[in-house]
C-alpha cells in the first residue's frame, strides 16, 4: 500500500466519523503514520 492509499484511507475514516471527536493522532493510526509523519505527508500530497 503506498502513501496515496494510506491518505485517501485516512480521509475515508475522517468522513465515516465526522459525528465523532477525532484527533489527528487517530486519523494518522488508520493510514499506519505517526502523526507528525501523517501531517507531514498530507501536506506534501494536497500542497496547492
Amino acid at each position: 500500500m503506498n502513501y496515496y492509499h494510506r491518505i485517501q484511507n485516512s480521509i475515508e475514516f475522517i468522513e465515516l466519523n465526522l459525528d465523532q471527536n477525532i484527533d489527528v493522532v487517530d486519523i494518522a493510526s488508520k493510514a499506519y503514520f505517526s502523526a507528525f509523519h501523517f501531517q507531514r505527508v498530507f501536506q506534501a500530497i494536497f500542497q496547492l
